[in-house]
């Protein structure tokens, strides 16, 4: 009976290990757009081009953060482009890749821009790999990423 119950421990906590966060890859969430908009309204009057917000004072973006699983937003912005980079958490970081919903006014992106990251991971030779899909949403993407 010991044997029995350590087994299903045992697999509940893999599972649990394994699970990887419901991240919907084609529509961003209403509540992310909001709040990008009042970040990018907010930061037109600050002169700071990069930081990080793991909490905030902000009761609506502290607790979308909590709702959609948000680790951290990274907000960077230069004469050219305005973005806004939304990092999923993840059980293990060393054992996933980094997840992430990305805001570019521009529509560029450092990562590559694929279709499929699906598609393109599975036809990636390389160990490692940065790739970022459209959303429904104008300068909106999905993006994955594999460092080596």
């Amino acid at each position: 009976m010991n044997k029995l119950f350590i087994l299903i421990i045992s697999i509940l906590f893999i599972l649990l290990i394994f699970k990887s966060e419901a991240i919907d890859t084609k529509a961003v969430p209403k509540k992310i757009v909001s709040i990008n908009n009042e970040l990018i309204a907010l930061n037109q009057q600050k002169t700071d081009e990069l930081y990080e917000i793991r909490e905030s004072s902000d009761v609506e973006i502290e607790e979308a953060m909590e709702r959609y699983g948000i680790r951290y937003i990274l907000f960077s912005k230069s004469q050219a482009n305005t973005s806004v980079r939304y990092s999923f958490k993840a059980w293990f970081d060393w054992l996933t890749p980094y997840r992430y919903y990305k805001f570019s006014s521009t529509g560029y992106t450092e990562e590559d821009q694929v279709e499929s990251i699906k598609a393109a991971i599975e036809n990636n030779t390389e160990d490692y790999y940065h790739f970022c899909q459209k959303m429904d949403r104008k300068n909106w993407f999905y993006c994955q990423s594999q460092p080596n």
